[in-house]
């Protein structure tokens, strides 16, 4: 959810579709984010009738232990496979999710630079 809300400010009804849920369960599981202090609603600047999501300064903290701890477990996974190993792991698992329609959405929720 973190990454989703990072990459694209979604509404609540984007939110469920990027998650595979219900508006009802979106809008309960954004509702739950904020009281905790991941994310804030704001107005939509195109549109004052909808709220959009976004990363409070603690989704974002969340967000960048989650980033650096997927990090060290590529780098460790790189030192006990190899580079071209895990590589090969990337672009298969790619084409897989592309194979299945759902490249774009994998990309665009990715939590560092594309490939």
């Amino acid at each position: 959810m973190i990454r989703a809300v990072a990459a694209d400010e979604p509404t609540v009804g984007r939110l469920a579709e990027l998650l595979g849920v219900s508006r009802q369960a979106a809008s309960k599981l954004a509702d739950e984010m904020v009281v905790r202090g991941y994310l804030l609603r704001r107005a939509d600047p195109a549109d004052r009738r909808r709220t959009r999501l976004r990363l409070s300064a603690k989704g974002r903290r969340v967000r960048d232990r989650a980033a650096g701890e997927s990090e060290a477990i590529e780098s460790e996974l790189r030192e006990a496979a190899g580079d071209r190993a895990v590589d090969g792991l990337r672009r298969g698992l790619l084409a897989f999710v592309e194979r299945e329609g759902a490249l774009d959405e994998v990309l665009a929720l990715r939590s560092r630079a594309p490939l």
